[in-house]
């Protein structure tokens, strides 16, 4: 889902500057490790929303 919404058509009929993202993990995934919610987030979506703002 994250590269989905990083991507057109998604990616630019989102608001993005009005959007709050929030994640859990029920699991403990060291931060440090590519399969941390919060690491794929940011590889997958966020750093695409930012980079294109």
């Amino acid at each position: 889902m994250y590269s989905l919404l990083a991507k057109p058509p998604y990616r630019d009929q989102i608001l993005w500057n009005k959007t709050f993202v929030f994640w859990g993990d029920e699991r403990f995934v060291p931060f440090n490790n590519k399969l941390n919610n919060v690491n794929m987030a940011k590889a997958l979506l966020l750093e695409h929303i930012i980079s294109h703002q």
